[in-house]
């Protein structure tokens, strides 16, 4: 795993070290899928969520601090420990987001997962769950309902 040397989007290089351990933990790699890391999902993808997402740099680097403080005390630099430990809620609440949002921003990640991406689909004038006929039957049938108390 290479780590950006310099940190970008007002991340240091200590919590972009720590973040892709995280990641890592949260998403390893499978069969079909790449880890978090191969999916460049703690620079490229971080980047861009930080971009997309202002407003969740500060919750993001307390959180990475909140990790890579009690992790490097405990010595055990595992993100599951670290959130079994407790206390680490709403830091949990921004890692989580982030990483996701990091990985799912990959190419190749949303390939791997057959996700086209979001497109364009024109709406029909007359969805097809629907039958005309059926429509007819209420319409002769009449209104059906109580009517509410005066007043």
């Amino acid at each position: 795993m290479t780590i950006e040397a310099t940190g970008g989007q007002g991340i240091s290089a200590d919590q972009r070290a720590w973040f892709a351990a995280l990641a890592d933990e949260m998403i390893p790699s499978a069969p079909t899928m790449p880890s978090a890391t191969s999916a460049d999902a703690h620079r490229s993808g971080l980047d861009a969520v930080l971009r997309a997402r202002p407003d969740l740099l500060d919750p993001l680097r307390a959180a990475l601090d909140d990790f890579g403080t009690s992790t490097a005390c405990a010595g055990s630099g595992s993100a599951l420990g670290w959130i079994r430990s407790g206390g680490h809620e709403d830091s949990w609440g921004v890692l989580s987001t982030v990483v996701v949002a990091a990985y799912f921003l990959n190419p190749r990640v949303c390939a791997a997962l057959g996700y086209p991406g979001q497109q364009a689909i024109p709406v029909d004038q007359q969805p097809d769950d629907i039958d005309p006929q059926q429509l007819d039957q209420v319409r002769e049938r009449g209104p059906v309902y109580r009517p509410t108390p005066p007043g």
